[in-house]
């Protein structure tokens, strides 16, 4: 049996070490997700690196279970919440499973497994799905009113600062009149021809 130091989700008040001692049967990385008994439940704890404390190793308890379908988290990360959990006086184990998703925390080893099949399934490109048509040709009004609009130049002043007699009405600018920074004149985007 290998020991291992797992930060839990307990309060610095509480009187524990940042990190207690639990037994595995097999070495886990650092950053590991494991299931932990403490008192009379089972709560979420993480592998973390730290000294062994001084509990012999008869008086230890066995980690429940490891979720293994996720990936460890990495140094940095730890590094991190080490930090962040001294600056603010805070716990190691309630900081670092404080930002880890609440349903995470409910999860045992095979509904993890099973909810990340599930996501994996939806995420997966369809294999049978049939291929994206292509848009349909246009009709030979559309065509005629295309290469209009490719022909007509677009026009530098707006539409709505124009002449009186060609101004049209600011609800038919697009996009409305707006000012320039420092002053500058109001102008769209219009394809009006001259």
């Amino acid at each position: 049996m290998v020991r291992l130091q797992v930060a839990v989700d307990t309060p610095q008040h509480a009187g524990l070490d940042t990190t207690l001692d639990y037994l595995s049967e097999r070495p886990l990385a650092p950053g590991t997700l494991v299931r932990a008994p403490l008192g009379k439940r089972e709560v979420l704890g993480i592998v973390w690196l730290g000294h062994a404390g001084e509990v012999p190793d008869e008086e230890l308890k066995p980690i429940a279970a490891v979720l293994d379908t996720l990936a460890p988290l990495d140094a940095a990360w730890q590094s991190l919440v080490t930090f962040s959990s001294g600056y603010y006086q805070r716990g190691l184990g309630e900081l670092a499973l404080g930002v880890l998703p609440p349903e995470l925390h409910k999860l045992d080893a095979a509904q993890l497994s099973l909810r990340l099949r599930k996501l994996h399934k939806a995420m997966a490109p369809a294999a049978d799905a049939a291929p994206a048509e292509a848009p349909p040709e246009p009709s030979a009004e559309q065509s005629a009113v295309l290469a209009a609009l490719d022909t007509t130049p677009w026009r530098r002043r707006c539409c709505c600062t124009a002449s009186p007699a060609a101004a049209r009405p600011r609800s038919t600018c697009t996009p409305p009149r707006r000012r320039w920074p420092r002053g500058g004149r109001p102008w769209c985007w219009c394809r009006r021809s001259t």
